[in-house]
This record gives structure tokens, sequence and C-alpha cells, in this order.
């Protein structure tokens, strides 16, 4: 009843029913009736609305390069999520419920725009390392809305990108193969001693005199040496040890790893 639409139903059966149509015009159609009766006179009936729509969901992005990076904790991290819509419409932005209580990132709605940006912006904490995945989404106004969503995949390292060298360092052997860099998080190194035999970094490149890109990753956050007394320091996928003469000797050095500082030449 009321199939002012022309609604052409095939393949009736006792389980299966379908609507096709060639040509509905979009809007929201109520109220049509479908009956079932069987050869005894008795039926059934059930009302329905048909909603018809051409819209499409938001495109969502965001102001990054990338949507997966590697951030150093400390570090202000801001960038807009962005969403456009083939038509005037309203934009509603929702914050994700996995964002830190830190960030912000407020729910927003913009009324009559084809295009709409929401601002993130967080200083992850030394606590905060770690990888952090978001999903971000918009959803736009009509009969039927829609959703679009965009994901963000950051890797929090308390490591900084650039460490400088004191000019006294006269040797230094490194190892560059990523696989044999540190995967740890270390908040810092620092060596009374001055390290002129040799120096073991994985995953540290040597440019110019400055050591770049502490530890693969950055992971190192601070490496420093003063002093005169001659050291050996060696940091590798497994732990890092001060080697001086023929004895591990942490009385006059400091390791820290994940935060905690090294107490002997077994800390990993």
């Amino acid at each position: 009843e009321n199939n002012t639409l022309g609604l052409v139903f095939t393949n009736i059966t006792p389980r299966s029913y379908f609507v096709w149509s060639t040509s509905l015009p979009a809007g929201i159609h109520s109220n049509i009736t479908f009956i079932a009766a069987d050869n005894y006179g008795l039926s059934d009936s059930r009302k329905v609305t048909v909603i018809v729509t051409t819209n499409k969901a938001p495109v969502v992005t965001t102001s990054l390069a990338t949507n997966v990076f590697t951030w150093a904790a400390g570090a202000a991290l801001s960038f807009h999520v962005i969403a456009t819509d083939e038509t005037n419409t309203t934009l509603t932005f929702t914050r994700p419920s996995t964002l830190p209580a830190a960030a912000v990132y407020s729910n927003a709605t913009y009324a009559g725009v084809t295009a709409a940006s929401n601002q993130f912006s967080w200083t992850p904490a030394g606590t905060n390392t770690g990888v952090f995945t978001w999903t971000f989404d918009a959803s736009d106004e009509d009969a039927v809305p829609l959703t679009g969503a965009v994901t963000v995949v950051v890797t929090v390292t308390n490591g900084a990108f650039t460490v400088a060298a004191p000019a006294e360092w006269s040797d230094w052997l490194e190892a560059l193969d990523p696989v044999g860099a540190y995967p740890g998080n270390i908040a810092r190194v620092g060596c009374a001693g001055l390290m002129r035999d040799s120096q073991f970094i994985s995953g540290v490149q040597e440019t110019g005199g400055d050591w770049q890109y502490a530890s693969y990753f950055g992971r190192i956050t601070k490496l420093k040496a003063q002093g005169a007394v001659v050291s050996n320091l060696f940091v590798s996928g497994k732990k890092i040890g001060i080697y001086q003469g023929t004895l591990f000797d942490f009385t006059n050095n400091a390791v820290w790893i994940n935060g905690h500082r090294a107490v002997d030449s077994m800390q990993h």
C-alpha cells in the first residue's frame, strides 16, 4: 500500500523480500506498507520508511606530512584534522576516547560548510613513551549521516634527535646497522671520564665532529662526557657498560636506562 514510488517487488518467498527500483527520488519516503496474507484471509503488515540519499561520507585528512611518525617526549606536537564534504552541510568532529587526558582536542561542530578543521595539540611527558594509535572522525548532516575517519600512529620516545660531543673525543667506533640499534628508551648517559679510547653506540652516525641521531630512532636524550678519566663507553642492543682499565666502574659515572640509574655493569 502507499506505493507511490512505483517500487518493484521481486523474488517474493516466505523468507526473502527484495525491493528494487531504478529511479527513486532522493528524500524520505514514509508509511510504505508491506502486507503478507495467507489463503485463509489472515494477514499481517509492517510500515517502513525508505530513505534515498546521494550523500557521501566526508573525506578526513590531517595537516601532517605523514600520519605515521616518531616524536620525542617533551616536544610540542600540533596538527589539524581536516574534513571536506561534497555538499554544503554541518560537519561534526568527535574527540577520540583513546586520546591522552592532557591532549587538547575538543568535540566541534561547523554548520553550513563544505570544509572545516579541528586542531590537536599535545606535549607528551617522559612517561608517555610508546605507540599511540588514534582515529579521528568527522560526520556530516543528512537524512543518512555518514562518517569519515583518518588514523594517526605516533611513536613517542624520550629521545632527542641530535647530540653534540666534546672536542676531546679522539677515537670512536660505531655500528650503523639499524638491526643492532638499541631498542629501549635511554633517558641519559653521563660519563665523568674522557672517552678517549673507544666508544660503541649502536645506530649512531658521526657527521662533522657532532654525533647525530643519537641511537637509532633518537632514543638517547643526553650524552655528556667531561673530566679527565679515560673510559670506554658501550651502548649495544642489550646493555650499557662503562669500562675503565680492567673493571666496570660506576663510581664516577652515571647511566640511566628507562629512567632508572644503573648500579652495576649488568644493568639492562
